[in-house]
């Protein structure tokens, strides 16, 4: 498996030890708030998580997935009407549903690692997602570059670092 982080911090902005050097936002919680001297719209919010969805699904799809089990998860300010689907360990869930959870947990609403066979999906802090998948990775990252995201390798899935 291949295994990566992607967002929207451009890295260019790291230093040689992989810090990120800018004062962007990094939260949902940063929308009316003021991050190298721009001021964070819903707008331009929306906008940015829009491209990381629609870059998953570009990834979900390339790679052939379309179901999920729910590996872990939390909630924490999540309207549960929205959701048709129980959010608990070993739930399979589809694509669609997949986003809807992705969204939310971008949002800050739940928390949730995702697993398929050949991908799986983890959300980190600072709006960072974490994939390891079985596939074409100049692919993969085409598909991350296209939507105005940032790649960055990882050497081992974000599960190993699980116990």
């Amino acid at each position: 498996m291949h295994h990566l982080r992607f967002s929207k911090y451009n890295i260019k902005y790291r230093n040689e030890l992989g810090h990120y050097l800018r004062d962007d936002w990094t939260s949902i919680s940063d929308v009316g708030k003021v991050c190298e001297g721009e001021l964070l719209t819903m707008e331009e919010y929306e906008r940015v998580e829009k491209n990381y969805l629609d870059a998953l699904l570009d990834i979900i799809q390339t790679i052939g997935v379309s179901r999920f089990q729910i590996y872990s998860s939390g909630v924490w300010d999540l309207d549960t009407s929205q959701i048709d689907f129980p959010l608990s360990e070993g739930t399979i869930i589809n694509i669609e549903q997949c986003l809807l959870l992705s969204q939310q947990t971008l949002r800050e609403k739940v928390w949730h690692i995702i697993k398929s066979p050949k991908l799986n999906i983890y959300f980190g802090h600072e709006y960072y997602i974490y994939i390891s998948f079985d596939g074409d990775l100049d692919t993969v990252k085409a598909i991350i570059k296209k939507y105005d995201l940032f790649w960055e390798m990882q050497e081992k899935d974000f599960l190993d670092n699980e116990d």
